[in-house]
């Protein structure tokens, strides 16, 4: 069986998608639909035979499909699930859950409802350095974590590099704590458990908030989970570089996960241990979705909407706390 796949948002991040999902034998994609025609046009020429479309509706009521890949910014994820599941499509959505709890909510209830699964893209877990972490830490226990997550995003917009952008809009994206920091959080929760507390400050370092700039260019959080991990992220707009680690105290072993090179160092005793595993996450994760969709068995799915939406929840009430100045609860 080749899974036919119709795709919703032909911005930025659906390229990522496609490059990936051409190569793989079994998954063909048949269809682009972007409220922008342009959009839609430039990802259907790479595909052949592919169609272009500026509404999503008209996508799938046309298109014979398996499945829906879904890669609008998260303001934009109630209408075309409700609509993809409507049809018994299962579909594959790009993070966060939503852009707000409320639709969070309403979202996963109509996913409830059509027994359609959702699939959401958190890819760090599909990395193969996560699951040797996580292997580790099953005759261990996780007593703190510190993590940092660098990109040059504010810093190249405050030097003249870039424009304004939807990602500088606190409004449509929730800045660097929903678009970026939201994997992070998740994958904390992936290893670490669930977190029951949040604080969080954030700063502007170059940029002022203005009309096209209203969110912070940097970020610290604190956190807590249920069983008193106690965790600390620094996430920065501010730097030159890509950069993502995490250091996990274990009550047997230190733990120095370097995401930006896919390399876990494992400290016991005197002993230390260094892991790489150099894996193309968005491959990973693209290939097991059309997987579960061609064995029409989603059970060995690694984020379903359901639990991506306690990830959002989570982000939201950072969002939350960064303007309380307080501890927030979840």
């Amino acid at each position: 069986m080749t899974v036919k796949i119709g795709l919703i948002g032909a911005g930025g991040i659906s390229g990522v998608h496609v490059s990936s999902l051409l190569t793989l034998k079994d998954a063909r994609l048949v269809a682009f639909a972007d409220i922008n025609i342009d959009n839609a046009r430039t990802r259907a020429k790479q595909v052949q035979d592919a169609v272009a479309y500026s509404d999503f509706q008209e996508m799938l009521d046309k298109e014979t499909l398996d499945a829906v890949y879904l890669c609008t910014p998260p303001g934009v994820r109630y209408e075309p699930i409700a609509a993809s599941v409507a049809k018994g499509l299962p579909v594959f959505c790009e993070k966060p859950a939503a852009s707000n709890v409320a639709d969070a909510e309403k979202t996963l209830d109509v996913i409830k409802r059509s027994g359609v699964h959702v699939e959401v893209g958190y890819v760090l877990r599909h990395l193969r350095i996560i699951k040797k972490l996580r292997e580790l830490l099953e005759d261990d226990r996780v007593v703190t974590v510190t993590s940092l997550y660098s990109s040059p995003m504010a810093l190249d917009y405050y030097l003249g590099k870039t424009g304004a952008s939807w990602f500088f809009d606190q409004s449509k994206s929730g800045g660097a704590l929903s678009d970026q920091a939201t994997h992070t959080f998740d994958l904390i929760r992936h290893y670490a458990g669930e977190i029951n507390s949040v604080a969080v400050r954030g700063t502007n370092k170059f940029n002022p908030k203005t009309e096209v700039f209203s969110v912070e260019d940097s970020h610290t959080v604190s956190m807590t989970t249920d069983d008193g991990v106690v965790i600390s992220h620094t996430h920065t707009w501010c730097h030159p570089q890509w950069r993502h680690f995490h250091i996990i105290c274990g009550e047997k072993r230190f733990y120095e996960l370097n995401l930006s090179r896919n390399i876990l160092s494992v400290t016991e005793g005197a002993v230390k241990t260094e892991y790489a595993y150099p894996t193309n996450g968005y491959a990973v994760e693209n290939k097991h979705f059309v997987d579960m969709v061609r064995a029409k068995d989603f059970s060995a799915s690694v984020s379903d909407y359901e639990d991506a939406v306690k990830t959002f929840k989570l982000t939201a009430q950072c969002l939350v706390a960064n303007v309380s100045g307080k501890f927030e609860n979840l």
